[in-house]
């Protein structure tokens, strides 16, 4: 959603960090929702204006054991800017950027138009976008040479987004939990997380290696990955489209 100029900011369409408000439009039932999330209703975990509207994983200071108080010198205000400060706090999404709460915010915008986190515990890249920015969702039967010429070539036009998934077998049929292939999880749409990301194939190509120093990239479990088209379309069995129109 970053990559597309202007989007954020059609959704996201007002805020008040001090007073801890935040307002969203997302498209659901063909109108324009107006949600609002404030401090007045926030989760039962708090922190700060803008973190008590999030789920936080670190329990509060009263919940701590008398050991556990006598760390932060029995010190709430201590323990509350250490330990429950920044996004690595967060029990749902969060940003790889410390501080940086424009994620879960919408995301919890999110859960509000759908009734809780429940109802948006799974689901379709695709379904999201459109609530997000009325894109257009089509289905295509795809040849790998026409995709990759007259799709993903065209990604620099900032016109469409894409996710890619796939499925495993689940852990009942497969017997393993959280199956893992070469690096990527699946059942998510890509990058779900920032800590697991493809570890390429047996060989890198030497033209690939080279394209790795154009591109600036740098190896590690940052989520960011690059990988040869004929490992994509290996690895990934689900493409999903979305169109993006501006105001004409």
């Amino acid at each position: 959603m970053t990559t597309a100029k202007g989007l954020l900011e059609k959704f996201c369409v007002a805020r008040d960090e001090q007073v801890g408000i935040y307002g969203f439009l997302f498209f659901g039932d063909t109108a324009w929702v107006p949600v609002i999330i404030d401090e007045l209703s926030p989760p039962a975990r708090q922190v700060s204006v803008t973190f008590n509207l999030l789920f936080i994983s670190i329990p509060k200071y009263e919940e701590l054991t008398a050991a556990e108080k006598e760390l932060y010198h029995r010190d709430k205000k201590f323990y509350n800017s250490s330990a429950r400060k920044g996004g690595k706090s967060l029990y749902f999404a969060r940003s790889g950027t410390e501080d940086e709460t424009w994620l879960p915010l919408i995301e919890r915008a999110y859960a509000k138009l759908h009734g809780d986190y429940t109802a948006i515990d799974g689901g379709f890249s695709c379904e999201a976008i459109v609530t997000l920015d009325t894109a257009n969702t089509p289905q295509d039967i795809i040849d790998p040479d026409v995709f990759w010429r007259e799709e993903l070539l065209l990604l620099a036009t900032k016109d469409r987004l894409f996710g890619y998934g796939f499925d495993t077998l689940d852990s009942t049929r497969s017997g393993i939990q959280d199956l893992i292939v070469n690096g990527l999880i699946g059942g998510y749409a890509y990058s779900p997380v920032g800590d697991s990301e493809w570890h390429g194939a047996g060989e890198w190509t030497e033209e690939l290696l080279l394209a790795l120093k154009e591109l600036k990239h740098s190896f590690g479990n940052d989520g960011q990955f690059v990988m040869e088209y004929s490992d994509f379309l290996d690895n990934f069995d689900q493409v999903e489209k979305m169109l993006l129109f501006d105001d004409t």
